[in-house]
């Protein structure tokens, strides 16, 4: 009978860097709840041509809209961060397959979030990109515990 396979330390770890990310996610879902204001004023610019000051002065109706829509984006952030952080620490962490599935979403969020900020013309999707490679280490590092190759039978 062959051994078990001895966990690495990069394998029994990776979930760290998955449980990183939703803590940030989640602390910057926070940050939106509680200060409403958008902070990408090159994505402002490009999408409006004013500034957000302008914006402001110009129509408070509008300006009052976009902060209920950044609320509305940080609890789903601060939601997404939690689920994140609780499934790494947890399945993720024991070996589930399923938690390794699951936390791929992570990884299209940031995509998507990246891929429009950058096609708005912002500026935020350069920091995003290195949370989306902290992201694919985390699931791409410990691939052989959640999928071990198959022994041949022994005779």
């Amino acid at each position: 009978m062959a051994a078990p396979r001895k966990e690495r330390a990069y394998e029994k770890y990776a979930w760290v860097l998955l449980f990183l990310v939703g803590l940030v996610g989640f602390v910057s879902g926070l940050a939106f709840v509680v200060f409403p204001e958008p902070l990408d004023e090159p994505g402002i610019k490009s999408l409006t041509g004013s500034t957000w000051q302008d914006i402001v002065a110009r129509s408070p109706g509008a300006a009052s809209l976009a902060r209920y829509f950044l609320r509305l984006f940080g609890l789903a952030t601060m939601g997404f961060g939690l689920f994140g952080m609780a499934i790494s620490a947890l399945s993720f962490r024991r070996g589930e397959s399923w938690a390794w599935y699951v936390l791929w979403l992570d990884l299209m969020f940031l995509v998507g979030y990246i891929v429009t900020n950058f096609s708005a013309g912002g500026s935020l999707w350069l920091p995003f990109s290195s949370f989306l490679v902290i992201t694919l280490l985390g699931l791409v590092l410990p691939f052989r515990k959640f999928f071990p190759k198959k022994q041949p039978p022994q005779a």
